[in-house]
């Protein structure tokens, strides 16, 4: 050692040699010294501590003399190590950036062992070292190459890992990525572990670390995990190469191979196994021996074929072994050993150890085409392409995944421009397979056989691995090669092909010939949407192909497709999610609107690779099994609700906003179905003192779910049919319900399920199918009972648990009133029940109606905002006008002080609004007209103060409980004049949507009183139009005489009622009625129409009859 520090010393003499012979050849001699020590040696930095001042005088001298232009005495590899060294100890100058230079040349032009040394040295120091798709299309080609002839591999996977940056750039994020990404993660862990291992057995102890490291673990865990065997086979030979370092990893692979596992342990375990040879061989191979003749190979062949993939390193570390042990497991796997064989044999260094096993398995394959009548040609080309893998002479053309190994093994020892040029012919012989998987008749079985051969090869060479794209970009710099872009066109072609053929196939077929062929289709499909780049613009290939496989696979009867149709469709997803072009929510509506089946909801779920989708979908699948396994009764109820809330919960917080307002919205929808849950009554359901409120807070809450479900269908393009109505439905389930509480006979199941229709149309299965659990529940309500908690379900939150607006402080304190919960917004407010502050605990204290300005989109139509709250101050002062009227809110107090908002408080009225009562259908003409003359009495009390309510519409009268009397409320427009935003567009007059200035309130008012009037009497809105200058129209082109009420004055019966609502409904404001007018007439209307069939409706034979 002392021998080879002092030639390293030797730099630092070289300025004082005076023979320039003498010099060369010094420098020969220390630069070779350098270049051995640096390949033999792992400790870093070999020139650290020499005089950096002689060693730059020396050096400079050298370049003088030409010399690092003639270091062709070193091998390529070992050249570029010593200049790297060298230019790494020189001080900042011209020569150091000449050499710089000279090392970048190098590693963008130099072959694989080049590049691989000087990257590794590169990855210990430099922060961007390997950046940029050149150098990234040089590490991954050289991951695919015999890890015996590039010996560095394992120095530059080390130095990745343990730098922060380029792990997570090169193994964590890749972990979770697409099926290429993966598998070059994948290998880089195995890289990884075998320089661990190396360095073990050099006593460094502290390079285990690298593994405890909680990323790297939990990447090395989720590659594991990994459904396919190109990524999965090489943590697991990662594993077992650290078996002798860490023991308790040999002891998990002895754990994993107990017959009380699983299949997917078994071949994990198997494959580690295998590749422990190589660390512990006499062991490993007495373990390996058990276990192929034990009984786990009758369970799963496959084991053996697991275990053969193992050997890859071992075939070079431990050929004996190998040789010893490989027909004892050739013996024991399935005729597809071959392919596996294959494999391992272009992945080593020296296949030699192989070479008797291939033989023999040729044989055996060449006895199964001889022997066997294939019904499967499929299978006949499997088969036959086996053959052609193993022996590649005998088939007159090279297959794709032939081309790519030798190309890739170019770039062993070959240029860039060479290796450039092999890419290209292999571009050309990749499009000639597509062209012929376009034009296969598979009519016939030459075409199927040439379509199978082809897809087989296409995807092993293509899709499996993503070496030719990697070869086409080895001169890319930030812009992708023409060849690259080919490459990526010519995977769209082949992906836009095979989605057209799935999607011709007849779901419903039970037969399938040739299935091994379409199970082909499918594993293409999927490695293409697998994809590491997006496949089309927009996503649009993934999206057609998650769309059709999630519809084949909801009808598919075929057991063998089963699975290859669920993992292309969570595959497909996987890409969607992780190119950005949908979110976890979409994906989970997506599956809804398709898959009723747990089973194969959990199969999508071991597909994925996106540990978000995998939680959503798993936890999806919990609601989907719970519901089809509830039992009668609450407990069931109980069960879906809690399942909801779980997915919910297992919606990432972290992620984007769509994917939060679907977990904000199911979560008002489980609180919605928790209160209508714990009513043990119909009674109890509409106690409305009681604060319950029916049907009506669910409606809200489903209607706002569906609105975000309706929104992820148009992003995927799924033109489902779906529902608008579910509202409607929900209103006509609950008015049955609440008059079956008031003990009035109405049928409940018909209503019911129109809503349960209306619910299945518009939201995913299972959410809408946990919903109708409730709905059954409530059905199935006693109109009356003791008041009891529902066991099944939690007590009802105290009034601290209420979700408020995110505004309102934490002490829930507004300029003295307590708020207890929101009841709603109204004409520029949000109004909550609330209590004074110093009663918040006494729950029968008085309640009171506090309303707090609310500026939003429809004020802003038409008003500032400052505007706006100029309003509110005025609706105040109105209040303070008004006097006091049974029919009529009482004024509490108004506070413009409050923080954080002004507050205007009101008596608070128990009841039903008017709107609600219409929906209902309980009135009859009597009770009507009493209706209409208590909210005429309210307004001729406010005009007989100059005072115009201007917001005149069912839900602003409320139908006091105890006494039914109607009281007007919501007086946040009231005035003396029309102003700009006064009304709303189904009642307000023509002047409001006109010139809106200097016209009378009270006039206006007489003009909503008229429509609400003809709407109480007819159960019918006057005035009905798409959109908002649909009712202006219809509002400024009549004079009294609307075409319903002119329909209704048609009837002679109805004609003096139809004449006084059309006086108050004039165009001039002075033409109209005044209230007290109108309440005079209402007395003999009523009295002329007194026994009516109500509701009003004009009969259209006598108004014929009068018209004649």
């Amino acid at each position: 050692m002392n021998e080879v520090r002092d030639r390293i010393d030797g730099f630092v003499g070289l300025h004082e040699i005076a023979d320039r012979q003498e010099f060369a050849a010094s420098f020969r001699d220390a630069v070779a010294t350098l270049a051995a020590l640096v390949s033999d040696s792992r400790r870093p930095l070999p020139l650290e501590g020499l005089d950096a001042d002689a060693l730059e005088r020396g050096l400079i001298k050298a370049d003088e003399y030409g010399l690092f232009d003639d270091l062709g005495f070193l091998s390529e590899e070992a050249a570029g190590a010593a200049l790297f060294e060298l230019a790494n100890a020189l001080p900042p100058g011209d020569l150091k950036r000449k050499l710089g230079r000279e090392i970048l040349t190098r590693l963008h032009e130099g072959s694989a062992p080049v590049f691989v040394g000087l990257a590794s040295l590169l990855a210990s120091g430099a922060k961007r070292a390997l950046s940029g798709p050149a150098i990234k299309a040089r590490v991954a080609l050289s991951l695919e190459l015999p890890h015996a002839r590039l010996p560095k591999i394992n120095s530059l996977a080390f130095a990745i890992a343990t730098r922060s940056d380029l792990r997570r750039e090169w193994i964590i994020e890749p972990s979770i990525g697409a099926l290429a990404s993966r598998r070059r993660a994948a290998r880089l862990i195995e890289c990884v572990a075998a320089e661990v291992a190396a360095r073990f057995v050099e006593k460094d102890v502290d390079a285990l670390k690298v593994l405890e490291l909680p990323d790297f673990e939990q990447a090395f865990e989720r590659l594991l995990a990994d459904r396919e065997s190109l990524v999965y086979r090489h943590v697991a030979i990662a594993r077992g190469h650290l078996s002798s370092a860490r023991p308790v990893l040999a002891e998990r692979i002895r754990e994993e191979l107990d017959i009380t596992r699983g299949i997917t342990e078994w071949r994990r375990a198997a494959v580690s196994l295998a590749a422990s040879l190589s660390v512990r061989t006499a062991e490993a191979l007495e373990e390996a021996q058990r276990l192929l003749q034990s009984e786990l190979l009758t369970h799963d062949p496959g084991i053996a074929e697991a275990y053969i993939l193992g050997l890859s390193r071992a075939v070079d570390t431990v050929p004996r072994a190998v040789e010893e042990i490989l027909p004892l497991a050739v013996s024991r796997g399935t005729i597809f050993t071959g392919e596996i064989l294959a494999t391992v044999a272009q992945e080593a260094a020296d296949p030699s150890p192989l070479v008797p096993a291939i033989q023999s398995f040729m044989k055996r394959i060449e006895a199964s085409l001889e022997q066997t009548d294939f019904d499967d040609d499929g299978e006949l080309a499997r088969h036959r392409s086996m053959l052609q893998e193993l022996e590649p002479s005998t088939s007159p053309r090279k297959s794709l995944p032939q081309m790519v190994h030798e190309a890739v093994h170019l770039y062993l020892e070959r240029s860039v421009s060479e290796v450039e040029e092999a890419a290209d012919r292999l571009l050309n012989a990749a499009e000639a397979r597509v062209a012929l998987i376009e034009r296969a008749d598979i009519t016939t079985q030459s075409g199927r056989l040439k379509l199978a051969a082809a897809l087989r090869e296409f995807d092993r060479a293509l899709l499996a691995k993503d070496s030719l794209r990697q070869l086409l970009a080895l001169r890319s710099r930030e812009k992708e090669s023409e060849g690259e872009r080919s490459h990526d066109q010519l995977i769209r072609r082949l992906g836009a092909h095979l989605i057209r053929f799935e999607e011709q196939v007849d779901p419903l077929d039970t037969e399938l010939p040739h299935p091994s062929l379409r199970v082909q289709k499918l594993r293409t499909l999927l490695h293409i949407v697998d994809g590491e780049r997006p496949v089309s613009e927009g996503g649009k290939l993934r999206l057609d192909v998650a769309r059709t496989i999630l519809s084949r696979l909801s009808l598919n009867r075929i057991d063998i497709l089963h699975r290859a149709l669920a993992a292309t469709a969570s595959r497909a997803l996987d890409g969607l999610v992780r190119d950005e072009v949908i979110e976890i929510s979409d994906a989970l509506v997506l599956v809804g609107a398709f898959i009723r089946s747990a089973d194969d909801i959990d199969t999508m779920a071991e597909a994925s690779m996106d540990p978000a989708l995998i939680e959503a979908l798993r936890a999806y699948s919990r609601l989907v099994r719970t519901l089809s396994e509830l039992p009668e009764g609450g407990s069931g109820a109980r069960m879906a609700i809690d399942r909801l809330r779980e997915l919910a919960s297992a919606l990432p917080l972290d992620s984007s906003a769509r994917v939060e307002a679907l977990r904000l919205s199911l979560l008002e929808l489980i609180f919605a179905l928790e209160n209508i849950g714990r009513a043990p009554s119909l009674v109890e359901l509409f106690d409305v003192e009681a604060g319950s409120q029916g049907l009506r807070e669910l409606g809200s809450a489903l209607q706002a779910f569906w609105r975000l479900v309706h929104g992820a269908r148009n992003r995927l393009g799924y033109s489902a049919k779906v529902s608008t109505r579910i509202l409607d439905a929900l209103r006509e389930f609950e008015r049955a319900l609440e008059e079956a509480a008031k003990g009035e006979p109405r049928e409940i199941e018909l209503p019911k399920r129109r809503a349960e229709r209306a619910l299945q149309r518009a939201l995913p299965g299972a959410v809408s199918d946990a919903v109708i659990v409730i709905l059954d529940r409530v059905a199935s309500l006693p109109i009356d009972g003791p008041a009891r908690q529902s066991a099944s379900f939690r007590p009802a939150p105290p009034d601290d648990a209420v979700k408020l607006p995110a505004w309102i402080p934490p002490s829930r304190i507004l300029g003295g009133f307590y708020i207890i919960r929101s009841i709603g917004t109204g004409a520029g407010g949000t109004v909550f029940i609330a209590r004074r502050a110093d009663d918040r605990d006494e729950k029968n204290f008085t309640r009171y109606a506090l309303k707090v300005p609310d500026y939003r989109g429809s004020a802003a139509r038409t008003l500032s905002e400052a505007e706006f709250m100029q309003l509110f101050r005025d609706e105040a002062e109105a209040l303070l006008a008004l006097p006091s009227h049974p029919n009529l809110a009482r004024f509490v107090t108004f506070d413009v002080a409050a923080k954080p908002k002004p507050i205007l408080v009101m008596e608070y009225i128990e009841g039903p609004h008017l709107e609600r009562l219409l929906e209902s259908g309980r009135l009859d003409f009597d009770s009507a007209m009493s209706i209409l003359d208590g909210v005429a009495a309210g307004l001729e009390a406010m005009h007989r103060a100059g005072i115009g309510h201007l917001d005149l519409k069912p839900s602003n009268i409320i139908v006091r409980t105890g006494d039914g009397s109607p009281v007007l409320v919501d007086f946040g427009l009231a005035g003396r004049s029309v102003r700009p935003g006064c009304g709303t567009i189904e009642y307000g007059a023509p002047e409001i949507w006109t010139t809106a200035t200097d016209h009378s309130a009270i006039a206006a008012d007489l003009y909503s009183f008229g429509c609400l009037t003809y709407e109480l009497l007819t159960q019918e809105t006057l005035f009905s139009a798409p959109n908002h200058m649909g009712y202006v129209a219809q509002h400024i082109s009549h004079d009294g005489y609307p075409t319903r009420l002119a329909e209704l004055a048609a009837d002679s019966r109805f004609r003096g009622i139809a004449e006084t609502i059309a006086m108050m409904l004039r165009q001039r404001p002075a033409d109209r009625l005044t209230i007290d007018e109108v309440r005079r007439r209402f007395e003999r209307h009523r009295a002329e129409l007194r026994g009516v069939e109500y509701p009003l409706r004009p009969n259209l034979l006598r108004s014929e009859k009068d018209a004649r």
